[in-house]
């Protein structure tokens, strides 16, 4: 189990610039649109939020993919589980029983054929 620590510079080693610019952007509209009601006349104001609004589309993009990433290799380790349990589970079942019975029919042939 990692540390919150390493977990915080495995994050920091994967992000990019552009990323850290985007939240900053992001942070940015944010603040405007608290506070922006005053600066509404203002363009540089409407060019900040879609500033913004990109920062912030760029960002779930981001996020979407490194999540997908790890979900898919969830997914990936749960369907060979799955496949574990249907397919390699009942053919182990069925060649057990297989050996079992040829185990019993030769027991008792030769049991008939030696038998008393």
């Amino acid at each position: 189990m990692k540390t919150f620590g390493a977990k915080l510079k495995n994050l920091w080693q994967r992000v990019y610039w552009l990323d850290g610019a985007a939240a900053f952007v992001a942070i940015i509209g944010i603040i405007e649109g608290w506070f922006g009601a005053a600066f509404r006349t203002s363009s540089l104001f409407g060019f900040i939020r879609f500033l913004a609004i990109a920062a912030a589309i760029y960002l779930m993009f981001r996020f979407w993919s490194v999540w997908r990433s790890k979900l898919l290799w969830s997914l990936r380790n749960r369907l060979i589980v799955a496949y574990v349990f249907i397919a390699v589970v009942p053919i182990l079942l069925l060649v057990s029983l297989a050996v079992l019975a040829y185990a019993a029919y030769s027991a008792r042939r030769a049991e008939i054929s030696y038998g008393e």
